[in-house]
């Protein structure tokens, strides 16, 4: 939900989704050329509406990789601030790596961030991460040593707060970490 409360926040959007209102079928390339934003930007907005159902797209099959064609679907969500709330005191609690002897790391040594969690390597059940939320877990406290808070961790990274308590909460139900 915070992606999507980002992407609202930013006025961008709003161009890209009026434009994609009105130009259905649309690919981000074009869109980002039309609008003068980066790519990156635009194909960003359009998985983070993707992911919440508010645009829909087709697969356009032609040489080298597929492209995507989106068109503006629209919608609704609801913001629970209670629920926010709750997890943003969960900034306090302290984590660190559960030393679980069957998860694991990829990581980039020089660039100090795990790219992906491997839960399970024969089901191929893997967590791959952003430079955010992987340089947050490279700071993550090893197992049977102290717990460091998630405000601080996120202070030391650059992760979001929110973003990183709900990682957190994840995290811990699937064995990766511990939260005291």
């Amino acid at each position: 939900m915070y992606d999507l409360i980002k992407v609202l926040t930013n006025e961008h959007f709003f161009k890209v989704i009026e434009y994609l209102n009105e130009n259905p079928e649309s690919n981000p390339s074009k869109i980002a050329k039309k609008l003068k934003i980066h790519t990156a930007t635009v194909q960003n907005y359009l998985e983070t509406l993707e992911k919440y159902k508010f645009v829909v797209y087709k697969e356009k099959k032609g040489l080298g990789r597929p492209s995507k064609l989106y068109s503006f679907k629209g919608g609704s969500f609801e913001v629970n601030l209670n629920e926010l709330l709750e997890k943003f005191y969960i900034k306090n609690k302290k984590i660190r790596d559960a030393g679980n002897e069957k998860i694991k790391y990829s990581y980039d040594v020089e660039k100090e961030i795990i790219n992906t969690i491997i839960i399970d390597k024969h089901k191929k059940e893997t967590i791959k991460l952003d430079s955010k939320s992987g340089k947050f877990l490279w700071l993550l406290p090893p197992p049977n040593s102290n717990f460091e808070s998630i405000e601080k961790l996120c202070l030391k990274s650059g992760f979001n707060i929110l973003e990183a308590v709900e990682l957190c909460l994840y995290l811990q139900k699937k064995g990766v970490l511990e939260i005291k």
